[in-house]
Formats: C-alpha cells, structure tokens, sequence
C-alpha cells in the first residue's frame, strides 16, 4: 500500500468514503451496499468534557461503503436464570416470623437453598436423598434477567476489478482495522484530565460504527436488516486467499479474492422499543 491513512486524516478517511468497487455508490446497475460510518467514541457531554480538563470529542466521521455481504447475521440473545418458587416462598415467610408458613416441604427447600449459599447443599441433598429416597420438588420457574448485548456479523466477498478497486480494498481493511483499536495517548495531553507528570499512559476508546443498508431501486422496503446504531469492531477476520481457498495474485501484485469478515457488537443494550 502507497499511503497509510490516519485516523480524522483527509486520507480517505473523514475525507470522503472508501468504496468497493470504487463505483458501487454511482453505478447504473444501483447495487444494494453497506453503509459502514465511524466516529471518535463519544466519552462525555461537553460541559463535563470542560469541567474535567478534557478536550472535547473530535467530530471527524469516516464512512466505508461495501457491496452487499455475503453473509448477514444478527445474535440476539435474552438471559434467564432458575428460581425456586417454593424456596423463594419459604424464605421470605423465614424472614418475616412466619414459621408455620415456612414449614413442611417450604422449609427443607428454605433449608437447602440456605446451605447453597454456603457451599453444603450437595453433600446435605445427597446424604438426605439417600437416607429418604426422595427429594424435595423445588418448583423452579425462569426468571428473566436481561438482553445481551446483540452482535452483528458480515462477510464479504472482494473481487478487484482492476488496480483502483485493488488499492481500495487494501485500504479498507487498513482503515478499518486502525478505526477498531485504541489509541494511546500519554497522561496530560488533553484527552484524560490529568496535568501531564508521569510517564503513564492511556487507552482512548476506538471508533463505534452506525451500519445500515442501501438499496436505491427499493427505497423504503422493510427487509429486516437490524438496526445498527452505535457499535463497536469486536472482530475483523481476513483471508487473503479468499472464498474457496484458492490463492492468486494479479499482474499488479494485489490479491485476485479477498473475503474480508466483520462483527460488531451494540455499545448499548436494546429493548423492544429499538430493536429494528
């Protein structure tokens, strides 16, 4: 690669956007693309930015625009957790005096989620099931505890047409592989509130990335893609030998296919509300 572009740089990066194919966004055929746009991480609200001596978040934005993927997943996934009902019961009837009501089958199940919590139950149920050949019906239900933060994953496929197409996709992986790290920055030099002693240093968080599908012959059409606002690179996997394995170069040096895979992950947790 001839030029290495920089983060907020004029180098194709925040200077314009970084194609493939190069006219993917001005062909006649309207080819359905990825809208790929990073910005800085946004680290605070400007009036705090200022109160803490910190410089404000630079506002350099930098979009990629990219052939339909190949491939397209969305994870989401919802966290549960058991509960006993009976136990759950027993113990709060415990803890308000009611003994009557903690008794019988509530109170050995109040008992042997008590002596989880110390580390006792399997060697008390074990001993208790064999002496009774039976053991206590504990009712468990799933409780609900949150959603996940989802994960996005795509995969393309990158065939150069010629050396422009060639360059851009070198360029591409660059520029996103330099968005998704951290950079370092030392202590005091505006960024991280300190006064500069020290020979300590930082991470500044990555670039998030909003995605979103454009298809100008449907314009407007609901096809499900997910909604992608604010994520983070969690993983950028290259193979220089392509789809299919099968390694070639070009009279030009570059490669004949590159599949180039991306995940993100949603900086935020999503409720129904914002899911699509």
């Amino acid at each position: 690669m001839s030029h290495k572009p920089r983060k907020n740089g004029t180098d194709g990066l925040g200077g314009g956007s970084l194609d493939y194919p190069n006219d993917v966004a001005v062909s006649t055929d309207i080819l359905p693309y990825l809208l790929i746009v990073g910005k800085p991480y946004e680290y605070g609200l400007e009036d705090l930015t200022k109160a803490v001596g910190m410089a404000s978040p630079p506002s350099q934005t930098n979009t990629f625009r990219l052939l339909l993927p190949s491939a397209i997943a969305t994870n989401d996934s919802l966290t549960y957790e058991s509960f006993s009902s009976l136990a759950g019961s027993a113990i709060e009837n415990l803890a308000q005096g009611n003994l009557s009501e903690a008794g019988g089958d509530a109170l050995n199940a109040a008992m042997e989620k008590i002596k989880g919590e110390v580390g006792l139950a399997d060697k008390y149920a074990g001993i208790k099931g064999i002496m009774a050949g039976k053991v206590v019906k504990t009712k468990e239900q799933l409780l609900f505890k949150s959603p996940t933060l989802r994960s996005h994953s795509f995969t393309f496929n990158m065939f150069p047409r010629n050396t422009k197409d060639a360059k851009n996709i070198a360029t591409i992986i660059y520029s996103l592989k330099t968005l998704a790290y951290p950079t370092t920055v030392s202590v005091g030099d505006g960024r991280d509130g300190e006064g500069g002693l020290g020979d300590k240093s930082n991470f500044v968080f990555p670039y998030t990335f909003s995605v979103n599908m454009v298809d100008g012959a449907r314009s407007g059409i609901e096809n499900g893609f997910p909604r992608i606002d604010e994520a983070f690179i969690t993983s950028i996997t290259t193979n220089l030998s392509g789809h299919g394995g099968r390694m070639g170069l070009n009279p030009d040096g570059s490669f004949q296919n590159v599949e180039l895979s991306l995940t993100f992950q949603d900086r935020r947790l999503k409720d129904d509300s914002n899911i699509v």
